[in-house]
């Protein structure tokens, strides 16, 4: 990755900045507040865009997939991370923030792939399940990576499976 640049939304530790060589983050409202339903950047921009609970709380998550899948570079990684939607069958979509949900759209479901894979088209992803559970939602997370090149996306998987960690399963 050192050679890539990195997008991430909302700034927290999923991911080193060390890691790339050019690492910037997106603040709502704050910080480069970028649009996800409108990003003001390039086709192919971006080697590395990081959603950390960012998809639940975005209106229109289509198009946001949408906007993430056209600034990718052709190389490029898409990382979300969601809580797990193992829990439901289909996405709960109630079309309004809930502020009783800490402010989601939307409970994703085990429907969230073909949803997904519907949006990205030819991208390929993989998921993996963190344990132990996210701090604020007390749900286990889903982490999901997408890539535009098959080959990309596999070597994603065989470091994150090189490196063993006994916290995540993948799928």
């Amino acid at each position: 990755m050192g050679g890539a640049n990195c997008l991430q939304f909302a700034k927290d530790i999923s991911v080193d900045p060390a890691w790339f060589r050019q690492w910037d983050h997106s603040e709502y409202g704050g910080h480069n507040s970028i649009d996800i339903l409108s990003i003001q950047l390039p086709d192919g921009a971006v080697d590395w865009i990081v959603l950390n609970h960012i998809l639940e709380h975005v209106a229109d998550d289509e198009r946001a997939l949408s906007e993430l899948t056209r600034i990718l570079s052709p190389s490029g990684v898409i990382q979300i991370t969601i809580p797990s939607p193992i829990y439901n069958f289909d996405t709960d979509d109630w079309g309004f923030p809930d502020e009783n949900k800490i402010y989601h759209y939307r409970e994703y479901g085990s429907d969230l792939f073909p949803r997904i894979g519907a949006i990205f088209g030819n991208l390929d992803a993989f998921s993996i399940v963190a344990i132990p559970s996210d701090p604020v939602t007390e749900v286990s997370e889903g982490v999901i990576f997408a890539a535009k090149e098959r080959v990309t996306l596999k070597s994603v998987f065989e470091s994150l499976r090189a490196e063993q960690i006994p916290s995540i399963r993948l799928n």
